[in-house]
C-alpha cells in the first residue's frame, strides 16, 4: 500500500475533501480521531498534524500504523487506500445520497450479524466493528436528505444502542451510558416512536447498572407508557422493577414483576427489536432484580422458574440464569445448591463471553470460600475458580 500512496497527487485527497465538508481544521480533526479512538478503545492510536498535513499532501512515505487504519476508516467511512488517495469521480457527498439507501437497507443483516458475534465471542470482539459500521451509517445520515434521512438517523440510533449493549456486556457501562444517550438523541431527531420505547428501556438499564435508581425510574416509565406491544411493555417494567429493587422497595419491584410477567400472557407479538423477550428472560430478570433488593429468596424462585421453562438448546441467556441462581442460593445460605449449580454453570464460562457473567460466579465463588468451612469449601472453591 505504500507504494501506492507514495506518488505526489496533483488535486486534494479524499480525506481532504471530507474535512473541508465538514469545516474541520487539521488541529480539529486529530481531535475528532481521538475521541474515535477512545470510543473504539483503542490506547495506542497517535497522529500529529504534522503527519496529517503530509497525508493531505499525498506524501505517505510508508503505511499507517494498523491502529490508525482502523481509527481514520471508522471516522471517515472509507478505506484509507480511498482516503489517502485523489478525490476524483463522483462527489462525496452525492455518492452518500446515492448510497444511503443501500446502507440502510441492508443494515438490519448487519446488526443481525454483529449480535451474533457478541452472541458466539462475547461483546469485545464486536466492539470495533460495530463502532466502524455506526461511523458509516451515521455518515450517511449527515449527508442524506428527505425520507432517506429520517430512515439513515433510524439506523444509526440502532447501531448507537447495540454499541452500548456491548458496552454495558464488557462491564464498562461508563462507556455504555455515553453511546445510549447518543442512541437516544438519534431516535428522537428521527422521531421514530417505533424505536424510542426500547431506547428509552435501554436507557434506564444502563442508568441502573450506574446506580441512578431515579432516572433509571423515570425512562422505565416513560417507556412503558410509549410501548406499544406487550414485548415491549414487558421489558420497560422489568426495568421499573430494576429502579425499585435499586430503591429498596420490594412491595413495588413485586408489582413491577408481576405486570411485566401479565404482559406476556398473551400472544407473542413478534417484536423485531426485541426476539430475545420471552416469558423464562422476564423471569431471569425478575431473579436479578430480586437479588438487588436483598430478597435472594424470592431471587431463587424467580430464577428457578426461568431456567426450568426454558425450551430449545441452552442459550447466554439461560446460563446467566443458572448462574445468578447459584448467587441467590449462596445468599440464603444453600451452599450445597450454590456450588453444583456454579459448577454447572462455571463449564459455559469459556464459551460465555460475558463480563456479567464471569462477575455474578465469581460474587458466588467469594461467598462460598467465605461461608463454608475450610475443609469443605476448599475443594469446591479450588473447583470454581479453575473453571471460571
Amino acid at each position: 500500500m505504500a507504494e501506492a500512496l507514495a506518488s505526489g497527487m496533483a488535486v486534494p485527497t479524499l480525506l481532504q475533501s471530507l474535512m473541508r465538508e465538514r469545516r474541520l481544521t487539521h488541529e480539529q480533526t486529530i481531535a475528532v480521531l481521538d475521541r474515535r479512538a477512545r470510543d473504539m478503545g483503542m490506547r495506542d492510536f497517535a497522529l500529529s498534524t504534522r503527519q496529517l498535513a503530509r497525508w493531505l499532501a499525498g506524501r505517505v512515505a510508508t503505511a499507517p500504523h494498523p491502529s490508525t487504519i482502523r481509527v481514520v476508516e471508522a471516522e471517515f467511512g472509507d478505506a484509507i487506500e480511498r482516503l489517502l488517495g485523489p478525490a476524483t469521480g463522483q462527489p462525496f457527498k452525492e455518492r452518500w445520497r446515492h448510497e444511503a439507501t443501500t446502507t440502510v437497507s441492508h443494515f438490519d443483516a448487519i446488526l443481525n450479524h454483529l449480535a451474533q458475534i457478541d452472541h458466539l465471542q462475547g461483546a469485545r470482539a464486536s466492539l470495533e466493528p460495530a463502532i466502524a459500521v455506526f461511523a458509516s451509517v451515521s455518515a450517511a445520515a449527515r449527508q442524506a436528505r428527505g425520507p432517506d434521512r429520517a430512515s439513515a438517523l433510524s439506523a444509526a440510533a440502532r447501531c448507537s444502542e447495540l454499541v452500548g449493549w456491548f458496552f454495558q456486556d464488557a462491564d464498562m457501562p461508563g462507556r455504555a451510558h455515553e453511546w445510549t444517550v447518543r442512541a437516544l438523541d438519534l431516535v428522537e431527531e428521527a422521531n421514530d416512536q417505533s424505536l424510542l420505547p426500547y431506547v428509552l428501556m435501554r436507557r434506564s438499564a444502563v442508568a441502573a447498572e450506574l446506580g441512578q435508581a431515579d432516572d433509571a425510574l423515570l425512562l422505565a416509565e416513560r417507556a412503558t407508557r410509549l410501548s406499544r406491544d406487550g414485548i415491549e411493555r414487558a421489558l420497560a417494567m422489568r426495568e421499573v422493577a430494576t429502579a425499585h429493587a435499586l430503591k429498596g422497595d420490594r412491595a413495588r419491584m413485586r408489582d413491577a414483576i408481576d405486570g411485566a410477567i401479565a404482559c406476556l400472557d398473551g400472544p407473542a407479538s413478534g417484536s423485531g427489536v426485541a426476539p430475545y423477550c420471552n416469558l423464562p428472560y422476564v423471569l431471569g430478570e425478575a431473579g436479578a432484580a430480586a437479588i438487588q433488593a436483598n430478597a435472594p429468596e424470592l431471587g431463587v424462585q424467580f430464577l428457578e422458574s426461568a431456567v426450568n421453562s426454558w425450551v430449545g438448546a441452552p442459550s447466554r441467556d439461560r446460563e446467566l440464569c443458572n448462574v445468578r441462581l447459584s448467587l441467590a442460593h449462596a445468599q440464603v445460605g444453600e451452599i450445597d445448591a450454590a456450588a453444583e449449580i456454579a459448577a454447572e454453570a462455571a463449564k459455559a464460562a469459556p464459551n460465555h463471553g460475558s463480563s456479567r457473567f464471569t462477575r455474578t460466579l465469581r460474587s458466588t465463588i467469594d461467598i462460598i470460600s467465605s461461608t463454608a468451612g475450610p475443609d469443605r469449601s476448599a475443594s469446591i472453591v479450588e473447583s470454581l475458580r479453575s473453571i471460571a
